[in-house]
């Protein structure tokens, strides 16, 4: 025989024989202590710790905390000097080509300078070049003291993965500055002046300064990996200055004079003898 789970007299809903309040009808007006709707007392020792109102003086020291900062945050930044004489090297995993330059602006605030490349003094042989740029009038007028500084110039990386190798804008260089009495290394990109097609200019990084020389040429080869192409791609230099310049610290600059004097000669023997 099946039986109900729950009898009638546990179903039943409890009545109790008088009510929990004194005045049930009435909310809130029964004073009797212990009673259901009865206030509780207010003691002082009820308050917690935790809400006492501090001292005057421990607000003051909250709203203005006192700030430490390290040796290092507070060394007031000593702005770069560069020379005004420099040797562009350029290392594009072929034979080394020496450029001297002149520097005719440098910024200091921006780690921006104007230089002046003397393509003609151009030479494979760093020796050569150096005294091709002694023989210059601002070279013999700054006498004894003239220092001459090298840029390391790369346009791709030191890993080359590819078989064939598409011409790059990007021009990476690292030269070597004095802060202070410190000799220092940057990193900087070469870019074309906007006011004179024959000067490029040195944007250096002010991110990483410092005198280990490995810390920047491992920052420039990052730099030049990211921005190599995967793929070869045709890319023609749309900025005439930096062709100018990468024909003239590759060496092909003449070449390319003498093959553009050819390609003008076979055009005019042919106007010639179609008409």
């Amino acid at each position: 025989m099946q039986s109900s789970l729950f009898s009638g007299e546990d179903l039943r809903v409890p009545f109790p024989d008088k009510p929990l309040n004194a005045v049930p009808d009435r909310l809130g007006v029964t004073p009797t202590s212990g009673t259901l709707f009865a206030k509780p007392e207010k003691s002082p020792e009820a308050h917690q710790a935790s809400f006492t109102t501090p001292p005057a003086e421990h607000i003051v020291e909250a709203l203005h905390p006192a700030i430490q900062r390290s040796g290092e945050e507070t060394r007031e930044y000593t702005p770069l000097s560069l020379p005004k004489f420099h040797i562009l090297a350029l290392d594009d995993k072929r034979e080394i080509h020496y450029v001297p330059a002149i520097m005719t602006n440098f910024d200091a605030t921006w780690n921006v300078a104007e230089l002046h490349p003397l393509y003609s003094a151009a030479s494979t042989d760093r020796d050569h070049a150096v005294s091709m740029l002694q023989q210059q009038g601002d070279f013999l007028h700054e006498g004894e003291g003239a220092q001459v500084n090298d840029i390391q110039v790369f346009v791709r990386p030191e890993e080359e993965t590819r078989v064939k190798t598409a011409p790059l804008s990007y021009v990476q260089c690292i030269t070597k500055a004095q802060q202070g009495n410190e000799t220092v290394y940057l990193s900087g990109e070469l870019q074309p002046s906007r006011t004179d097609p024959e000067v490029v200019t040195l944007v250096g990084y002010s991110a990483v300064i410092t005198p280990d020389h490995a810390i920047v040429y491992d920052l420039v080869q990052r730099q030049l990996r990211k921005n190599a192409l995967e793929e070869e791609q045709v890319i023609q230099e749309d900025r005439p200055t930096i062709r100018h310049f990468l024909q003239a610290m590759r060496g092909s600059e003449v070449s390319s004079v003498q093959e553009h004097a050819h390609r003008a000669t076979r055009r005019q023997q042919t106007s010639v003898v179609t008409g």
